[in-house]
């Protein structure tokens, strides 16, 4: 996502989920959102994507980056658990 706008992924997700994700990881008492997503592959196979976004600071507390996480949950659809594991 280097230099890109992060509503360039943004697929059929609702607005309000990316726009509550966004507000967390600005908010420098939090740095961190998460949401579920649904994502395609390469071969047009849709998958459900637990994403977490991390915001970086500088000694100043000022945001200078993010880093994304991304966890493929669709097994853990298919067993009926989370993306902490629990049903």
């Amino acid at each position: 996502m280097l230099g890109k706008n992060p509503g360039f992924s943004v697929s059929r997700q609702s607005p309000h989920a990316y726009r509550e994700m966004w507000q967390k990881i600005t908010n420098p008492r939090s740095s961190t959102g998460a949401v579920e997503i649904i994502n395609r592959r390469k071969n047009s196979e849709e998958v459900t994507v637990h994403l977490t976004v991390f915001s970086g600071y500088n000694a100043y507390r000022t945001i200078v980056g993010y880093v994304a996480s991304t966890i493929d949950m669709t097994a853990r659809k298919q067993f009926g658990t989370g993306a902490d594991g629990q049903q």
